[in-house]
């Protein structure tokens, strides 16, 4: 999924949990992608809770101090992350701490990829009240998952936490599982059964649903499972299924 549905459903989330948010700021690194998905969350909130800055950084900045010296004048509630990798977003919260800001911080999907690598990066006395977001549970006893996980770690020997390479094996997943249903190669036939009957086939990342119409024009946008989460005592810890 992107932003424009992953945003709400995070958004929703963390307001849920901690209603007593009541004014936030967002942090995004200064490029296109960064000034839409800050879009994307923004919206999302939807002046649910007062909206006091938004604030970009250039590519490649090591130095966060400036731009959340700024922010810790402000004191906003939440600080929300968007669309920065997930080197930055540590750097930013532990830079964020070492400044003495309390804040409850919020990374959007995909801000921690590895969470032993994130908090090695971060700290673990800096993870605490930091919040994000993951599309891939590695811990869902589903036998599909969990095979998906044995096979990764035996081939790469580390476990898998990302949402790429669950993604790309559903896609070719999902792909084998229609040639055989269709029995052909006919890409129309193929087409054709992934427009009508693809909901049929569920991967390690869930049913394989599509949907989008209303804001894409199509619906060619797959429907994923999205997890809310945080740290506890320096390790990822799932606090609900959001989608």
């Amino acid at each position: 999924m992107t932003s424009h549905e992953k945003s709400k459903l995070l958004v929703d989330a963390m307001i849920k949990h901690r209603p007593q948010i009541k004014t936030f700021a967002t942090i995004a690194r200064n490029d296109s992608n960064g000034k839409s998905v800050t879009n994307d969350y923004v919206t999302a909130v939807g002046g649910r809770i007062k909206l006091l800055t938004n604030e970009y950084y250039a590519r490649g900045t090591e130095d966060f101090y400036p731009m959340l010296t700024r922010l810790k004048r402000k004191n906003p509630d939440l600080v929300m992350s968007c669309a920065a990798p997930p080197g930055d977003v540590a750097k930013v919260l532990k830079q964020a701490r070492q400044l003495g800001i309390k804040s409850f911080i919020m990374g959007h999907s995909g801000s921690v990829e590895d969470p032993n690598e994130f908090v090695s990066v971060a700290e673990k006395e800096n993870v605490k009240d930091y919040y994000y977001g993951v599309d891939f549970n590695p811990s869902n006893p589903d036998p599909r998952v969990q095979e998906f996980v044995k096979r990764y770690k035996d081939k790469y020997g580390e476990p898998c936490y990302g949402y790429v390479d669950p993604c790309y094996h559903d896609a070719m997943a999902a792909l084998a599982y229609a040639i055989e249903k269709v029995g052909s190669f006919d890409t129309e036939k193929i087409k054709d059964y992934f427009e009508m009957k693809i909901g049929e086939f569920t991967g390690v990342m869930g049913p394989m649903r599509f949907y989008g119409e209303e804001y894409y024009g199509i619906d060619h946008q797959r429907l994923t499972s999205c997890y809310f989460c945080t740290f506890k005592d320096g390790k990822q810890k799932i606090i609900e299924q959001v989608q």
